[in-house]
């Protein structure tokens, strides 16, 4: 019997931590309902990042809760064990910005190229 062969768009990323390469993360960045959860992503982070500006400070144990919620967030749309296979351990605003940048273009691309099949 032959076999069927689909392509569904999926994209895999090499990860590379302090310059070692640690594995990859997989994401369909065509995907509606991973287009939503991406953009509800954003959302929760932005509203994370207002609760932390309207603090007078931010403490170790607050701060170490953000990177939990954060990369719980991550795990939840890009799926479980991913913010392990990207930052370890480790717990710095800095790393999920370098995320971000990295993946909004991918994401960017994908769903501009969706909308301009739509727009013509």
């Amino acid at each position: 019997m032959d076999s069927i062969s689909i392509s569904t768009g999926k994209v895999t990323i090499p990860v590379e931590r302090d310059g070692e390469k640690v594995g990859s993360i997989s994401f369909n960045p065509h995907d509606a309902v991973f287009a939503e959860k991406y953009q509800r992503l954003i959302q929760a982070i932005g509203e994370k990042q207002k609760e932390i500006k309207e603090m007078d400070s931010i403490g170790p144990d607050e701060f170490v809760k953000v990177c939990d919620f954060i990369k719980e967030q991550i795990d939840t749309v890009f799926g479980v064990g991913t913010s392990q296979v990207l930052f370890g351990d480790a717990c710095s605003l800095e790393m999920f910005n370098g995320f971000f940048k990295g993946i909004a273009p991918i994401f960017t691309a994908a769903r501009t190229e969706k909308v301009k099949k739509y727009m013509e």
